[in-house]
């Protein structure tokens, strides 16, 4: 009894000094045997324990040289970041992704052309044409500003608008009702509204009262030029000259047509139009074009001077129609 005894003191002792042995001294597990990164080293997943050269299918499990992005994980070159994943040459900024040159952000998104949103260079449109919302359109449409950086529509004012001069650029195609643009320029429309008494477009574009009579010269009053003084009446000399309540000179007591003022001839006034001969009853004196005209039924002439009906139309009581 007594051998047993001390046998199994000894066996205690033994095992006591054996458990305190430092074993982690010869784990290989720490660093992962021949591979150079831990996490992928020879025992668990490299070299000789866990299935040797390749497990999981690449070259080093776990991502093959390097673990967590090695050369081959997932079947493409490289995964997160590499050359491949999931089919495209480069994922999510690489050459291809989803079927177009560059994916969000290069030569073409979704598979679009050279530009994304449509055309190629400068928006790929062709010689006379611009991009518009993602469009070429012809630079001769008003509805699109013409020829202009903008896409905005042509906006004239009291006018409708065509493209035209260089560029083409926006310009006056017809007025709106009585409106007229008699600067003709295309910035400002159709600036004059001839229903209106302006001097200097009296009834029309042409017909400039402040030509006409001396010194503060005529008026435009009911669309025909009139006198307002007797001093526009009067061209010097002896004789009488005044202006009647009809806007109209009177020389030596007879009363002239609209538009005409008093020519000295000898000693008396007489009433003449532009310097030349009196018109006959029933006409104007006009400035331009110069020349007495009726009113009434020149198409050329038709309610004021210089008013012109369009073609087919005729004048009728100062009206075209």
């Amino acid at each position: 009894m007594k051998a047993r005894h001390g046998f199994g003191l000894l066996a205690a002792v033994a095992c006591f000094v054996a458990c305190g042995y430092d074993y982690g001294k010869f784990d290989t597990q720490a660093t992962g045997g021949a591979a150079g990164t831990s996490g992928g080293g020879a025992s668990g997943s490299g070299g000789a324990s866990g299935g040797g050269t390749t497990s999981g299918g690449g070259t080093t499990s776990g991502g093959g040289t390097t673990s967590g992005g090695g050369t081959t994980s997932g079947g493409g070159t490289t995964s997160g970041g590499g050359t491949t994943s999931g089919g495209g040459t480069t994922s999510g900024g690489g050459t291809t992704s989803g079927g177009g040159t560059t994916s969000g952000g290069g030569t073409t998104s979704g598979g679009g052309g050279t530009t994304s949103g449509g055309g190629g260079t400068g928006g790929g449109c062709s010689t006379g044409e611009k991009l518009c919302s993602a469009k070429c359109v012809p630079v001769t449409d008003p509805a699109t500003g013409c020829g202009a950086a903008s896409c905005a529509a042509c906006a004239l004012t009291n006018a409708t608008a065509k493209c035209g001069g260089t560029g083409p650029a926006c310009q006056v195609d017809t007025c709106a009702g009585s409106f007229a643009n008699c600067d003709n320029q295309s910035g400002n429309g159709c600036e004059v509204d001839l229903s209106k008494s302006n001097n200097q477009s009296c009834g029309s574009c042409a017909n400039n009262c402040t030509l006409q009579g001396f010194t503060s010269h005529f008026t435009c009053a009911s669309l025909v030029c009139r006198c307002t003084s007797p001093d526009q009446c009067k061209d010097g000399g002896a004789g009488t000259a005044t202006c009647n309540g009809n806007g109209r000179c009177s020389c030596t007591g007879t009363e002239c047509a609209a538009g005409e003022a008093c020519k000295k001839v000898g000693a008396n006034q007489v009433c003449s139009c532009n310097s030349g001969a009196a018109c006959v009853p029933g006409q104007t004196c006009c400035q331009s074009p110069a020349g007495c005209r009726d009113l009434q039924t020149d198409t050329a002439n038709c309610g004021a001077c210089g008013k012109a009906c369009k073609g087919g139309e005729t004048c009728t009581a100062g009206q075209c129609v």
